[in-house]
């Protein structure tokens, strides 16, 4: 995926609204990485929804049980068959969060909000 910025115009020659084409910053993003940032979403979505703040959530603190090196037969993976190429095509994380040293929870929160 191409995520596009645009770089800051330089106040003493440019206006803000002016876009040059040399002013674009072009980020290529693998598909991979764009799968784990959805799935940190998706669970970082569902934790809130059952009232749980991480509240230090950092990539320290977000592990790859199933890491895509494993299963593209590059990184020490077993098998370098054609099966590693079918099977980092359908490639899901599972991420697991941890240290919830700093967690909180809304649903006390939710609970007097709704008795009031």
């Amino acid at each position: 995926a191409d995520v596009s910025h645009r770089a800051a115009p330089n106040t003493n020659t440019e206006s803000k609204d002016e876009f040059r084409p040399q002013d674009r910053v072009t980020t290529v993003i693998d598909s991979r990485t764009l799968l784990v940032a959805h799935t940190i979403g998706t669970l970082v979505a569902q934790m809130h929804n059952a009232g749980v703040i991480h509240g230090d959530l950092t990539t320290s603190n977000i592990m790859i049980r199933n890491p895509p090196w494993l299963c593209d037969g590059a990184g020490g993976g077993t098998d370098t068959g054609n099966n590693a190429t079918e099977t980092l095509s359908s490639w899901k994380p599972q991420l697991v969060l941890i240290d919830f040293g700093l967690a909180t929870s809304t649903a006390s929160s939710n609970t007097s909000n709704n008795n009031a």
